[in-house]
């Protein structure tokens, strides 16, 4: 029982390290796009010539190709994110179906516990009931 309640604990602990992968993926895209976006902003507002101009218009192609590599990562992360908590889930669900039939099962041996000191309760019963019987007989 405590080897699915360790399981049940790693896979939690995975899911939130893949969260936390996820999120810190997210936000460096957002970082780049913001990037990119101030770029833009700073090519419209100055005065360049040619080779500033070339000169941000490779560096802006580069964040685009940053931003496509990055939204990847964060697509995978996802995905990642997404198996782990099916993992967590699922170790939950064995967990609980084991605490289920383990609690049924006690009940169970309760249940028979009760059921033979109810037993030997009517048969002394009898006992004390024949043996007073006889007494009274002879």
């Amino acid at each position: 029982m405590q080897q699915r309640v360790d399981r049940e604990n790693a896979a939690e602990q995975a899911l939130a390290l893949a969260r936390q992968e996820y999120n810190q993926r997210m936000m460096l895209l957002e970082q780049t796009k913001e990037q990119l976006q101030l770029l833009w902003q700073d090519t419209g507002q100055m005065k360049q010539n040619f080779f500033e101009i070339f000169q941000h218009s490779f560096y802006g192609a580069a964040l685009k190709n940053k931003i496509s590599r990055q939204e990847s990562d964060v697509q995978e992360a996802g995905l990642a994110v997404e198996q782990k908590r099916e993992e967590a889930v699922q170790a939950r669900v064995e967990r609980q179906v084991l605490d289920t039939l383990k609690d049924k099962h006690l009940q169970d041996y309760k249940r028979m516990l009760e059921n033979m000191e109810q037993k030997e309760v009517d048969e002394l019963s009898r006992n004390i009931y024949m043996q007073r019987l006889r007494q009274l007989q002879g």
